[in-house]
């Protein structure tokens, strides 16, 4: 009786042992700080309309996803070299996301978003515009981890 007795307190023991180190890992993932992830897209203007592109396009196909809640922020800029007209980019676009999975869509999701922005509109053309305007060369993303980071509602609980 008394090693029965004795092998159920084990097994008690060793039952309270793994849900102690299951409690302490939600506790430790709970306590993560807030991550954004920000990708970095260098592009060539191919032919010199993809300031055009921007504001035709890209802007409202990114204002479109952030009203989804699927990205934080767009920003595009033009890149001059004072030296070189041979530079490998010429424009940056910086996109913002609180949530990895968003950096990167599916084809049906992108469908859905540029129906979405683009009421009406053949996508077809859209899509060999944007094909034919540019030339990526580079695609860089930054995981920024920090406490004082307010995430992804932003300061003011909005996308900003």
């Amino acid at each position: 009786m008394k090693s029965n007795s004795i092998s159920i307190a084990i097994r008690q023991v060793q039952v309270l042992l793994i849900l102690l180190v299951f409690a302490s890992a939600t506790a430790l993932q709970a306590q993560e700080p807030p991550t954004i992830y920000i990708e970095v897209i260098k592009v060539k203007d191919l032919n010199h309309e993809l300031m055009d592109l921007e504001e035709e396009m890209m802007r409202p196909f990114a204002q479109q996803r952030i009203k989804e809640g699927t990205m934080l922020a767009h920003y595009f800029f033009r890149v001059r070299y004072p030296y070189s007209e041979t530079a490998a980019y010429d424009h940056v676009m910086v996109h913002v996301y609180s949530d990895f999975d968003h950096l990167h869509t599916t084809n049906e999701q992108d469908i859905k978003t540029a129906m979405a922005a683009f009421p009406g509109v053949d996508l077809r053309e859209l899509v060999t515009r944007w094909d034919e305007g540019f030339d990526v060369s580079d695609i860089t993303v930054y995981a920024i981890t920090d406490e004082a980071f307010p995430g992804p509602g932003g300061v003011n609980g909005e996308p900003s």
